[in-house]
């Protein structure tokens, strides 16, 4: 886990972790030096529990950086995740541990699905990644779809993550994107269980709410060095894809309506989640507006998970080692 300022939501990600079923681990947490009460938190945690460790970044890196500090210092085949403002269930560890050992070796990440809760932990809506299975994922690399995990509960092979290069600055903040694609490309497969076994936080102060529209402007970025890398083709930098690539107007004038009304849709959601109605109206319709396609398609998904998951919405369909 990398934490930076974190002191609102941090006790409560690492009780997640600590009070998990399966509890052969160590907890390798990362404060990126915070000027809050975070790192006297994670000191007393660690003196009720010897399984945290803890470290302190010598300066105050971004969360891919603090990642592979606490990465670094595994002595495991398998690394997992965690966010300083999520939750883990109960049961995520042993699912997923029971996931891997069944599908054996040919696994670069595993993933779950989870819910979205807002700053109060009030569950706001649903995760459900189409990675389920192994035919899923073949399908989805075939046709150089999207390999989407909800990032803070993915475990990772840490072989894997050392020979495809770790995560790479200039990816950041789609550095998950960018890793996926190529653990794929190594032949490891991403796969999530198809069970909401994490509580996402959605909050004003949240990176993902901070900075969408560059977040999408780098998913861009990643995809198009996916597709050259596929071909057969050397990548480019960041630098050169803005200024070769975005700034053709045909290219980005498309990609940038729908990263707003992406934006729009990720913000109407916050407000929901805060019960900001009339906020959320607005927001929901500008987004609308700009793509409604994605509109449609994710609130009729929501609409269906939330029948499908029910009032817990614990899991639409537990999953069982074969």
């Amino acid at each position: 886990m990398s934490v930076f300022n974190g002191q609102r939501f941090v006790e409560q990600a690492v009780r997640s972790v600590l009070e998990q079923t399966f509890a052969d681990f160590d907890f390798v947490a990362v404060d990126n030096r915070s000027t809050d009460a975070t790192w006297r938190i994670l000191q007393r945690l660690a003196d009720t529990d010897r399984r945290l460790r803890l470290v302190r970044n010598d300066r105050n890196g971004t969360y891919v950086e603090g990642r592979t500090l606490g990465i670094a210092r595994a002595e495991t085949d398998w690394v997992a995740l965690m966010d300083a403002d999520d939750v883990s269930h109960p049961d995520r560890l042993a699912r997923q541990t029971a996931f891997i050992q069944a599908h054996g070796d040919g696994l670069g990440a595993v993933g779950t699905w989870g819910r979205y809760i807002d700053e109060d932990g009030k569950v706001a809506g649903y995760i459900q990644t189409p990675l389920a299975t192994m035919d899923e994922f073949r399908a989805r690399y075939e046709r150089r779809d999207s390999l989407v995990l909800l990032d803070p509960s993915a475990v990772l092979h840490r072989a894997t993550f050392e020979s495809v290069g770790g995560y790479r600055a200039d990816a950041v903040p789609a550095a998950d994107l960018d890793l996926w694609y190529r653990m794929a490309e190594s032949g490891r497969a991403v796969l999530a269980v198809p069970e909401a076994l994490m509580d996402y936080r959605v909050h004003s102060g949240s990176e993902s709410a901070t900075r969408t529209m560059l977040q999408r402007r780098k998913t861009h970025f990643v995809n198009y060095n996916m597709r050259r890398r596929r071909d057969g083709v050397d990548e480019i930098g960041w630098h050169e894809f803005e200024t070769r690539v975005w700034a053709r107007l045909p290219y980005r004038l498309p990609r940038l309506r729908r990263d707003l009304g992406f934006t729009y849709f990720k913000r109407a959601a916050i407000h929901f989640g805060c019960g900001n109605y009339a906020r959320f109206g607005a927001t929901l319709l500008l987004a609308g507006v700009l793509n409604p396609t994605l509109v449609v398609r994710r609130l009729s998904a929501q609409i269906r998970l939330r029948r499908n998951l029910g009032a817990a919405g614990l899991a639409a369909t537990p999953w069982h080692p074969p």
